[in-house]
């Protein structure tokens, strides 16, 4: 079986391949969350969002428990990793990745029926801004600065989601066609 097979038949793996893909899919998207770090930020604290590509793959694939716990385990992998553990990034990533997840989950649920992968991605942007909002106004109180900085998280999130959202689309086609591939053989 194929990645995306897995993924979608996960409940029936055994115990140790269900393990293995759980390692795997936090794995990628901790790496893709350091390459991400290293990439230059339009504004502080600010990334792509590249280890949402896993995220939204799984909550596509309505893996939305597992979506949630990769979103999970790979803010604390990639933290720990960078040596930001308990840091104000550590809490606006494990905020904004947590509630996104979430939020894209309900989102497919609900209304995936209307809306594309682009349009979920979108929701999760915003709910990741927002969340990180409401995490910054914890530590730094509620005022002007963290209102636009939201502001502009939100704004750029637009374009973010939809980079994260085309490749998450890529990936799905491809991986899609590499599947078919392999049963044939």
């Amino acid at each position: 079986m194929g990645l995306l097979s897995d993924i979608e038949n996960f409940e029936t793996l055994d115990e140790e391949k269900r393990e293995f893909l759980l390692a795997y899919l936090v794995a990628v998207a901790s790496l893709l969350s350091v390459i991400d770090g290293w990439l230059p930020k339009p504004l502080p604290l600010a990334k792509i969002g590249l280890a949402n590509i896993v995220t939204l793959v799984l909550v596509m694939k309505k893996r939305y428990r597992i979506a949630l716990l990769v979103a999970f385990l790979r803010v604390m992998v990639s933290h720990a990793l960078g040596g930001t553990l308990i840091t104000f990034g550590f809490w606006l990533s494990l905020s904004g990745s947590v509630f996104s997840s979430v939020v894209m989950g309900v989102t497919h649920r609900f209304f995936g029926k209307y809306l594309s992968l682009y349009g979920i991605s979108l929701w999760g942007g915003w709910a990741h801004a927002l969340a990180q909002g409401v995490m910054a106004s914890v530590f730094l109180g509620w005022n002007r600065g963290v209102v636009l900085y939201v502001a502009f998280l939100m704004a750029i999130g637009v374009g973010t989601s939809l980079v994260i959202a085309w490749i998450a689309d890529r990936y799905l086609q491809t991986q899609s066609e590499v599947d078919e591939n392999h049963q044939d053989q």
